[in-house]
């Protein structure tokens, strides 16, 4: 496989007559880049994390701003605003988790919760932009709570439909669904986006990798 590698080289005092010389010195610094590119997917992935709930904020606070909000509707968008800063407070406590990750294990807040309430709230917070036109949820009605950490749950299926609403043809639709099998819950987020290239699916967990098509 390659090498990246660092090069430089000093010239040799020349004796009269005598061939020219040098010493050179190669440095491997594929681990030193390797980090550089996890540093940038960090920083790129932090940036696409905070960009949707500072959206939301945005928007709902100038809707309040501008619109003729009835006194209800005033206190909805206050409480959805008070919402999604807790959600931006619990990024920055994601972003510390990576710290220490492998070092410590990873603390899970579960609590029996229904999969619909973590729908409801992703519809929620697409209202803003009008895309919630777009979401078809498709659940059905005898599904079982899930017991998960809900934040995180909750953290993973948006962006999961924001990743399909992005990369989709626009006007089309997303789909959410679910099915119960044995003692889980199986969540499906279908779209008619660009996809993962089948040559790259096994590295869809792996930390800031994005597809090649999605790069391009």
């Amino acid at each position: 496989e390659p090498v990246r590698v660092a090069g430089s080289y000093s010239r040799a005092p020349v004796t009269p007559g005598g061939s020219l010389r040098a010493t050179a010195i190669l440095r491997d610094i594929s681990a030193v880049r390797a980090l550089e590119q996890l540093r940038e997917g960090f920083v790129a992935t932090v940036s696409h994390e905070l960009r949707t709930p500072l959206a939301l904020v945005r928007g709902y606070a100038e809707s309040i701003l501008h619109l003729g909000l009835d006194a209800d509707q005033q206190r909805e968008y206050v409480d959805r605003i008070h919402q999604v800063t807790s959600r931006l407070g619990d990024l920055v406590d994601q972003i510390l988790d990576i710290t220490h990750l492998d070092a410590d294990p990873l603390i899970l807040e579960r609590a029996p919760v229904a999969l619909a309430s973590l729908v409801a709230r992703c519809r929620g917070d697409l209202a803003l932009s009008g895309e919630d036109s777009r979401l078809v949820v498709t659940l059905p009605p005898d599904l079982p709570p899930v017991e998960v950490d809900s934040a995180r749950i909750g953290r993973v299926l948006e962006n999961l439909v924001g990743n399909s609403l992005k990369y989709a043809p626009p006007g089309s639709v997303v789909t959410i669904g679910a099915s119960a099998a044995d003692r889980s819950v199986i969540v499906t987020v279908d779209d008619e986006g660009v996809g993962v290239p089948e040559d790259e699916r096994g590295l869809v967990l792996e930390p800031f990798h994005r597809a090649w098509n999605v790069r391009e």
